[in-house]
């Protein structure tokens, strides 16, 4: 599978991606030098799709908020369209784990539009209307909050974020051999489970099965260790920013780009993020001995 995340570290365009974007035009149907709109296709299918989640869980669309790659002139053909939802109507008695339900619920949500991905990002209540980006779109308002951040065409991020990206590098590596060493263990505790009852000496295959039980679990402890502390990182980065564009929104385009962002938006490109924050949640809600223990 190839994975591509419009970000930062692309070179920048012109323009944005007209799959997405209406740029207005003169009665000669030649472009006018102003920002798009969001095209009303793509309007109408965020708007009644969060609405119609949303609904299920009893709660209604307050703000709708577009950020990210295919908001910025960085987009790469097939890029993530990162939507954040905030809702009204929660329980004034709702507790984290009923929110975090609530968030697994849209993370699982992929919408197809063209070539892209619509993801969805439920917002805690109560939780102030910001977004940590470099460009941001309000949807049911249709307007920009924050219009895309202009990069001379000279900018290279690939000399630019250098030391950045040679540790990101680094960390993708580690976790590449990690996810390699569990994909072959995993596949030989399958082969041994399979051959088990008809092996003609069961204990030493018992006894393989074992073993790669206890490195199939330290490998995906090291997995969401390493992972959880990058986000967290990350996430405690945004927090610190957000208390900033309070203030000024513009700081959150322009001091985000550390190493936390960066590490994450490399992982991100690799495929690596959902993957890692299944076997996160795997091993953190026991999970993953359950299935283990299948064998």
């Amino acid at each position: 599978m190839k994975y591509v995340i419009g970000s930062i570290l692309d070179f920048p365009r012109k323009e944005l991606s007209k799959d997405i974007w209406q740029y207005p035009v003169d009665s000669q149907q030649k472009k006018i030098d102003e920002l798009p709109h969001l095209k009303s296709s793509i309007r109408y299918l965020i708007e009644s799709t969060a609405k119609n989640y949303l609904a299920q869980l009893g709660l209604t669309l307050h703000a709708c908020n577009l950020y990210g790659g295919a908001a910025s002139y960085q987009w790469s053909e097939g890029a993530d369209i990162d939507v954040s939802l905030y809702a009204e109507g929660w329980h004034d008695n709702i507790d984290k784990k009923q929110i975090e339900k609530y968030q697994d619920f849209f993370s699982n949500i992929k919408i197809p539009y063209k070539s892209y991905e619509i993801h969805f990002f439920l917002k805690e209540p109560n939780e102030k209307v910001l977004e940590v980006a470099d460009a941001v779109y309000d949807v049911i308002n249709d307007e920009w909050v924050l219009p895309p951040l202009v990069l001379p065409n000279t900018f290279d991020p690939d000399e630019y974020f250098k030391p950045f990206l040679k540790h990101a590098e680094a960390k993708a590596k580690k976790f590449d051999e990690a996810i390699g060493k569990l994909r072959r263990s995993w596949s030989i505790l399958t082969k041994a489970a399979e051959a088990k009852n008809k092996a003609a000496e069961p204990d030493l295959v018992e006894k393989r099965i074992e073993e790669e039980k206890t490195v199939i679990d330290e490998i995906i402890t090291w997995l969401s260790k390493n992972f959880i502390a990058i986000r967290d990182k990350r996430y405690a980065m945004h927090d610190a920013l957000r208390e900033k564009m309070k203030k000024n929104i513009e700081v959150g385009r322009f001091e985000r780009f550390q190493e936390p962002e960066i590490v994450w938006k490399y992982l991100d490109r690799a495929g690596y993020n959902d993957f890692l924050w299944k076997l996160y949640k795997l091993k953190a809600t026991n999970q993953l001995n359950k299935i283990l223990n299948s064998y």
